[in-house]
């Protein structure tokens, strides 16, 4: 797959001309294996943003077992050329992400379910090195380190 967008925003009296492309490449060599290999560029007002990531994706049916995986790396200029990434994420909710600097991320997600579908059991795990920066977020949210790591884990049961 490969698209290419051009916005063109407003930004106080000028406008900036947003450029965004994205090629990716995915193999499903069975029902229960997929890959995905994907790179994204943005670029506005000279500067410049990269990510590539990798994801993988598994299922054992006769376990209820499904596994999904990403890693990734980033690389912007500033904040204005930040890149989005869609992320593997628990069930019933979305994931997507912007990043600006340069840093690794990596994503892990696991769902296990009842064979008769009654509980099921989700755990998601993410953590992101940042290589240009001692903190990040702002007031209240500061984080005084390069990396973040992030646990989710969701029970669910159907009456």
């Amino acid at each position: 797959m490969a698209r290419y967008q051009l916005k063109r925003k407003e930004n106080g009296d000028a406008m900036e001309q947003h450029h965004r492309a994205k090629l990716q490449w995915t193999a499903e060599p069975s029902d229960c294996f997929c890959c995905q290999t994907a790179a994204s560029l943005h670029s506005v007002s000279g500067s410049h943003g990269v990510m590539l990531t990798q994801g993988i994706r598994g299922s054992v049916p006769k376990w209820g077992l499904s596994l999904n995986g990403q890693l990734g790396w980033f690389r912007t200029d500033n904040y204005s050329s930040r890149v989005y990434v869609y992320q593997p994420s628990l069930y019933s909710s979305v994931s997507s992400a912007s990043y600006y600097g340069h840093g690794v991320l990596a994503v892990l997600a696991g769902r296990w379910k009842e064979k008769s579908g009654r509980w099921m059991v989700e755990a998601r795990y993410g953590l992101v090195r940042y290589f240009d920066r001692d903190e990040q977020g702002s007031g209240l949210q500061t984080i005084f380190s390069p990396w973040r790591n992030d646990l989710s884990v969701q029970l669910r049961m159907r009456l």
